[in-house]
């Protein structure tokens, strides 16, 4: 079937065009946070990190800084002391209360998915597409089933997609892996539309976010 956002082996110029109006639109948000959020916490506007990408090569990816500039460490620390805590990220690959946010304002940026938004510069950068799998770091990625992580490397990482819309942070990387087969088997316009018009409504609800 026909797939709305198709994932050859460049992004599209299409896409690229959608993913530049939407960045300009939400510009003006965007920045209101980034303002924000530094004032409470300074620090580098933008957070980068290492992801995988198509074929398994690596990107950065950007978004809205709204975690402390020490949150690595800070990260570590929490993981040494707690065993609770390690087995939650070895399971969902985050943490569902995560002292490292920056202060009420990031997490609100983090609730609303605004952290997301410079996603957009990874599409006009040609390394992401509009829907697809969640981007994930090298190490969490590693830590998905062998058939998970080779279907995931067939397409494109996504600013939305299955995973996005089905419970975010409260899913198991297990159950994103799940949700990776079944997008890339049964990728098809249908299914890009519902994602999209879904991503909508749980922005708005704010379901999953941590």
């Amino acid at each position: 079937m026909a797939h709305l956002f198709p994932h050859p082996c460049s992004v599209s110029l299409l896409q690229r065009s959608i993913a530049a109006m939407l960045f300009v639109l939400a510009a003006p948000l965007f920045f209101t946070f980034a303002v924000l959020i530094r004032a409470h916490s300074p620090g580098p506007l933008f957070f980068m990190q290492w992801r995988e990408g198509f074929g398994g090569r690596p990107f950065r990816m950007v978004k809205l800084r709204t975690m402390r500039c020490d949150a690595g460490t800070h990260l570590q620390r929490m993981l040494r002391e707690s065993a609770d805590l390690r087995s939650e990220w070895e399971k969902f690959g985050c943490l569902r209360c995560d002292y490292r946010v920056a202060g009420p304002i990031a997490r609100l940026a983090r609730t609303l998915s605004i952290d997301e938004i410079p996603q957009f510069l990874n599409v006009l950068r040609g390394e992401m597409v509009l829907v697809g799998p969640r981007p994930l770091p090298p190490e969490i990625a590693s830590s998905l089933s062998r058939s998970a992580l080779e279907k995931r490397r067939t397409v494109f990482p996504g600013v939305t997609g299955l995973w996005q819309v089905c419970g975010r942070s409260d899913l198991s990387l297990r159950c994103m892996g799940q949700l990776d087969k079944l997008y890339v088997k049964n990728q098809c316009w249908r299914l890009d539309m519902w994602i999209v018009a879904r991503t909508v409504v749980e922005v708005i609800r704010g379901r999953g976010a941590n």
